[in-house]
């Protein structure tokens, strides 16, 4: 986007930032429609209700499969975009629900394999989708090598892990601001120097940390306790602190190992 190669322009102003939001602009919003702010808000609702209506194993084949029923069924931009979007979802929530049964030895359910392998097909024959293949591999080569394990729970890995829905949230915001920066001196951003992209990265990660601290895990923290407080009004069981319970012994090898 900061190249200039993603439809990131900034140039539709507050119309276009609104328009977008509704997946309603004539292109020179900031966004793309079928990456829009309405199809990430649209696609975390949708996965809250099927987790709680359908759970982790049947949730995943059904968007799936409704995602690519409906980019078959219709041309239109906006549906196709979306249709995308759940398909990409999805899959990566399905291919984390199988490496969860990979790890603990239970088997994975067939609908679910079912719906993962439906994307391979679909996949190839738009020729997208490539990251999120990718992405499906490496989880079930993480879920099933220790070396790899062992790999991905490292410090700053999981660190990277923790900050991932703030880097996310904050990326655009900054490349924004950097698109901005450099048209306001009258130039374009110099996407061909290293120290560019050194101080773009820094920026997310640094901005992204502080907004983790300071944002997300409070609010994570208050919610929890609100759902936690009214399941005991529910006369719910009372939560069991994590830190209360005692770890088991294990012999030193097996400690290591986990």
């Amino acid at each position: 986007a900061l190249a200039g190669g993603f439809g990131v322009t900034g140039a539709g102003g507050l119309a276009g930032f609104l328009g977008n939001l509704v997946l309603v602009n004539d292109s020179t919003a900031f966004n793309h429609p079928s990456w829009s702010l309405t199809v990430e808000m649209a696609l975390y609702g949708l996965f809250f209700l099927a987790m709680r209506t359908a759970g982790p194993a049947l949730a995943p084949p059904v968007m799936i499969l409704a995602g690519i029923w409906i980019f078959l069924k219709t041309d239109l931009f906006i549906l196709t975009g979306f249709a995308r979007g759940l398909i990409g979802f999805f899959l990566a929530v399905g291919a984390a629900e199988a490496a969860r049964c990979l790890r603990s030895g239970a088997r994975p359910s067939p609908v679910l394999l079912v719906g993962l392998a439906a994307t391979l097909p679909f996949c190839w024959w738009i020729k997208t989708f490539a990251f999120d293949l990718v992405a499906l591999a490496g989880i079930g080569a993480i879920a099933v090598l220790a070396p790899l394990r062992r790999l991905a729970s490292a410090a700053p890995l999981r660190g990277l892990g923790a900050i991932s829905l703030a880097v996310y949230m904050v990326h655009l915001p900054i490349q924004l601001v950097l698109i901005w920066l450099w048209q306001g001196i009258g130039s374009v951003p110099p996407a061909d120097r290293v120290w560019f992209w050194a101080l773009y990265a820094g920026s997310v990660l640094a901005i992204a940390t502080a907004f983790h601290r300071t944002c997300e895990v409070p609010l994570r923290e208050a919610l929890r306790r609100r759902l936690l407080a009214g399941r005991r009004s529910d006369g719910g069981p009372a939560p069991v602190s994590v830190a209360a319970v005692p770890a088991p012994s294990l012999p030193r090898g097996q400690a290591a190992e986990g």
